[in-house]
Formats: C-alpha cells, structure tokens, sequence
C-alpha cells in the first residue's frame, strides 16, 4: 500500500459499499432467501457476514489505534508491500465470529452495515495522525496479521468479495426462477 492508496480508501470503501448494496437494493424476498445450493448462504446471511466482519475490523483497529503514538512520520511508500499472513486462498472459510444467524431483515441489515462502515471511517481518519504504516496488528479470530492501512482497505476488499457472491447467487436465482417458470 502507498501513501496515496492509503488516502484514497474513503473513496474505495464508499464505493464498495455502494455496489455490495446497490446489489440487493429493491430484491423481492424470495431472492433475497434464495440458497444457491443448501450449504451456501442467502444474500441476508451474506451481508450479515459482512457486517460482522467489520466489526471486527474497526475492534481490530482500534486496538492498534491504543498502541500508536501521534504523527505520522513512517510512509506507507516506505513499508515494504506484505500480504496479510495466512491469506492463501481466495476463498476463506468464515470465522465463527463472522457466521450469520440469519435472523436479521435487510433493513435493520443496512442500518448496522451504515454504522460498521462508519466506525472504519473513522478509524481511517483516527489513523490519519497516527505512525499507523509500520505497525501490525494480528487479528486472533483470524490469524493474520495486518499494519493499519490494510486493515482499513479489507473491508472494502471485503465488500467486493461478497458482492460478487451475491451476484452469483441472484444469478443461480434468476435461473432458478426461469427454469420453473418455463
């Protein structure tokens, strides 16, 4: 991550989180439930992952945000390009932490994902005047290990992960719907 990038992710994450919503915006309810196949989860459980996720996140961050001192005189242009430890695949097997109840409607799912995204953007801003680019902090319930800006950017790259899982699922929907009405 560079300096710009790191400046740029309130840009990102808006974006991001603009498209993971866009996506669900005026889906019926039936879509909404739709299971691509039984182990998979519906678009509800989806963007409950999401939120809980970044709660941890913004929790993550904030602890990180405890251990800094003020100013921000590392630049992220200097801190050689890590990948988070452990990330291996593209596709990671949800945390207990992170697994949906499926209890929650999409408004009251949008209500809490306004506020998670939030807090991240706040911590972005926090971290701002901080010495954030060299610090790391290891997310237990994970494992893998993060400096600040990274932290911050995976909720964003989060959101696009499961923007496309939503896609596919509307679109095993779609032919779902298709198929028994043809």
């Amino acid at each position: 991550m560079t300096d710009r990038q790191f400046d740029e992710l309130p840009s990102l994450l808006e974006r991001a989180r603009v498209r993971l919503l866009d996506v669900v915006d005026g889906l019926p309810d039936d879509a909404l439930a739709f299971r691509p196949a039984p182990q998979e989860w519906n678009v509800l459980e989806v963007l409950e992952h999401v939120w809980l996720s970044e709660r941890l996140y913004a929790m993550a961050g904030r602890r990180l945000l405890a251990s800094l001192p003020v100013g921000r005189p590392t630049s992220y242009d200097s801190v050689p390009a890590t990948r988070a430890a452990g990330v291996t695949s593209p596709r990671i097997a949800a945390p207990s932490f992170a697994l949906p109840a499926g209890e929650l409607d999409l408004p009251a799912l949008q209500t809490r994902l306004a506020r998670s995204r939030g807090r991240i953007l706040a911590l972005w801003e926090a971290l701002r005047d901080r010495d954030s680019a060299a610090a790391t902090t290891t997310v237990p319930e994970v494992g893998f290990v993060f400096n600040a800006g990274q932290l911050v950017h995976m909720a964003g790259l989060h959101d696009r992960v499961h923007t496309r899982q939503i896609r596919d699922n509307l679109a095993a929907w779609r032919a779902t719907e298709h198929a028994e009405s043809g």
